[in-house]
């Protein structure tokens, strides 16, 4: 059989993590090819505060000789709190969101962006997509479109991972989540009768 175009190797096909993590990074691509734009707004939220906490850091080390117990103690304090708001900016902001997006004005279930999931039981056979609005952080909306793919079916024995096959049906996704296919993020649609 020849190389698949534009293919990406797992090294062991039995790492179900590796297969896992193959088809994440796979669908965020496929997302961002057809035309979504990444929202990384919370992640310039989170790297901002990370540096400010670490010139606070800095100051307090490179003072801690010279400042008072009060001034040591609110740079502990804010250092602390940094830290907390950069996890909670993740935790509560991003959840687990394999990929937020910008706002795509040519539809209208997308006109404030989508938020993408990629996830599957340890050691499953099957991995889920789910596609949803972007403030739909719960995935309670009605409209949350669920698919599930069997791992193999776009990974070959040999580790081979099937790029553009796998981008077409993300893509098949995508329309079927804009055109309200979507029945809810517990019910699964079969990715054969997203047309």
């Amino acid at each position: 059989m020849p190389p698949v175009a534009n293919a990406i190797a797992i090294d062991d096909v039995n790492d179900s993590v590796a297969v896992r993590r193959a088809y994440e990074d796979a669908t965020c691509d496929a997302v961002f090819a057809r035309g979504y734009d990444e929202d990384r707004s919370r992640e310039d939220v989170r790297a901002t505060i990370g540096a400010c906490a670490s010139v606070l850091a800095l100051y307090a080390h490179f003072t801690a000789k010279t400042m008072s117990r009060s001034i040591a103690i609110a740079c502990v304090g804010a250092y602390f709190a940094s830290l907390l708001a950069i996890a909670s900016i993740a935790r509560f902001g991003e959840g687990d969101a394999s990929a937020l997006t910008r706002a795509k004005t040519t539809t209208t279930r997308a006109r404030r962006g989508v938020r993408v999931r990629v996830s599957a039981a340890r050691f499953a056979d099957v991995i889920e997509i789910v596609i949803t609005r972007k403030e739909d952080r719960k995935e309670k909306a009605r409209d949350a479109l669920k698919v599930e793919v069997y791992c193999g079916e776009h990974v070959e024995a040999d580790g081979t991972f099937d790029e553009d096959g796998y981008e077409a049906f993300v893509w098949e996704v995508l329309d079927a989540y804009e055109r309200g296919k979507g029945r809810g993020a517990k019910v699964a649609i079969d990715g054969k009768k997203l047309k």
